[in-house]
């Protein structure tokens, strides 16, 4: 064999094998945008097919679960529907503020009973007067002024416990507003009545001027507390209701209070009714402004 036989195949080098073409597995950026584009037109079309559909089997279609956008990544796929975006646009809301507790709402439901108790009770003046103390009768002014006193307040007693229902206000709020304004006409015209009573009454000045005191706090108390209302100012609307209803209060407590003054005072009428004229409706007050106080703040 000769040298050249030899040393050829060695000198020759072999062919490597060709690579793939693989420009056409790289889409240019041009290509991508296009490519995402007429997805996200696939999907808009899809969920506008679905929309139809189901309006045309008679389903109700949820908005909010119509999907916005499409977030692909090689490690998850998030779907944005409308309702996420919408929730995600609102403001936090408020906290919820529980309608007090067990041992206020059995308060308030106590006094919701007396209160009706005592309007019953105020009806007798319609001509009955079984159980009117002769000096109460004995006011210059009882005449008309009475009558039209104790029916008023009767009327505000009635109506009075209602208005302080959370469910009430949230799902009647016109029934609200209008058994408001009944309560707020019968809160006045009670207390007017009282101006004149309390000026003829017969046990003197000092019950006098206290029972007018009474009726125009009473009075005021009510207006301001309609004037907020008004005014949109809720919160301070109901501190004055709240403090108007005390007042109202008055009547049962006077009530309460005449045999124990009478029989703290070995019988008389007229001491403990001068006491009574301001014990009946001031401790009210103060006991409507602690829970004011510790009731919503």
């Amino acid at each position: 064999m000769s040298l050249v036989a030899v040393a050829t195949p060695l000198l020759v080098r072999p062919s490597r094998p060709s690579s793939p073409d693989c420009s056409s597995l790289i889409k240019p950026p041009a290509a991508a945008a296009a490519a995402d584009v007429e997805s996200l037109l696939q999907q808009l079309q899809a969920s506008v097919a679905t929309e139809s559909i189901s309006k045309s089997m008679g389903e109700k279609t949820q908005i909010s679960d119509v999907p916005l956008l499409t977030i692909d990544h090689p490690l998850q796929t998030t779907t944005i529907t409308a309702g996420q975006a919408n929730a995600a646009s609102q403001p936090l809301s408020a906290p919820v503020r529980s309608d007090g507790t067990r041992g206020q709402r059995a308060f308030w439901l106590l006094c919701a009973i007396l209160s009706v108790a005592m309007g019953i009770y105020a009806l007798q003046y319609w001509g009955l007067e079984l159980f009117v103390p002769e000096n109460i009768a004995a006011n210059k002014y009882k005449t008309g002024w009475l009558v039209l006193h104790a029916t008023a307040a009767a009327c505000a007693l009635f109506i009075g416990p209602a208005q302080f229902v959370p469910s009430l206000r949230r799902s009647r709020p016109t029934l609200h507003r209008y058994m408001g304004r009944a309560y707020a006409f019968a809160c006045c015209t009670a207390g007017g009545a009282a101006l004149p009573l309390a000026v003829g009454a017969s046990t003197g000045p000092v019950s006098g001027v206290g029972f007018f005191l009474l009726g125009m706090s009473w009075i005021l108390t009510t207006v301001l507390g309609v004037v907020q209302a008004r005014r949109g100012l809720i919160p301070s609307h109901r501190r004055w209701m709240i403090r108007s209803f005390a007042l109202a209060l008055s009547a049962l407590t006077l009530r309460m209070y005449i045999p124990i003054g009478i029989k703290i005072t070995g019988g008389e009428f007229d001491p403990a009714y001068r006491v009574i004229a301001w014990v009946c409706w001031v401790p009210n007050l103060i006991a409507a402004e602690v829970y004011i106080r510790t009731a919503h703040e």
